[in-house]
């Protein structure tokens, strides 16, 4: 393989429209919550929350935040993690979790809505949440069907939650050695399925996603 191009800034014309919904509050004082989450469909590990605290529009237009885009779940690893330590600079955030156990408990979608309020009690101080298409129904959500594409918040808050689980995911492959946790994140890759057949169950697999394995 051929050595990677550099990293292209987005335009400021790009970046107003994927600020939309954040112009529609912000410009009438609101502050935002901006929420997302990762790992709803894994077979093991945790779903994760991330929550975004906005209230200003200028910051999406600093130099370094031009250069986040992009799916999280189809940018580079270390993209990732770097567009991570940008929001780590300036933004507040906060991280929910709701465990393989409680989402077997429940189901993933009471799951994800118990990760998505956990980082909402954590962040304080918003009057609107935007969302991914979940709604949260005992706050003032606004649900935006494949919100990581039309608002930058909510992109950026899909980075948080996934930087934040696949660390995790790499801590449980130190453990679960015979799982390469680190490699498919606990999603159902073929290899993760082989390993599955060849070792069982872990303790950290979603018994109600692996029932037919």
């Amino acid at each position: 393989m051929g050595k990677r191009g550099p990293r292209k800034a987005q335009t400021r014309s790009q970046i107003q429209e994927i600020l939309i919904y954040e112009h529609q509050f912000l410009k009438r004082g609101l502050a935002l919550a901006c929420i997302d989450e990762a790992g709803r469909g894994a077979l093991a590990g945790p779903l994760v929350v991330g929550a975004l605290f906005v209230d200003d529009i200028s910051v999406f237009y600093e130099p370094e935040c031009s250069f986040i885009k992009g799916d999280s779940k189809k940018l580079r690893e270390e993209d990732r993690f770097l567009a991570f330590d940008t929001i780590k600079k300036y933004f507040r955030y906060s991280i929910g979790i709701a465990t393989h156990e409680e989402i077997d408990d429940v189901g993933i979608i009471k799951a994800t809505k118990l990760a998505m309020r956990r980082a909402l009690e954590k962040l304080k101080g918003f009057d609107i949440v935007l969302s991914d298409f979940i709604n949260l129904e005992d706050y003032d959500c606004i649900p935006i069907v494949k919100g990581d594409e039309k608002s930058f918040s909510i992109r950026l808050a899909s980075l948080v939650a996934k930087a934040t689980r696949d660390t995790m995911m790499k801590e449980y492959s130190l453990i679960y050695k015979p799982f390469s946790f680190d490699k498919h994140k606990g999603y159902g890759t073929k290899e993760h399925i082989q390993e599955i057949k060849a070792f069982g169950l872990s303790d950290i697999h979603r018994r109600s996603f692996c029932y037919n394995i």
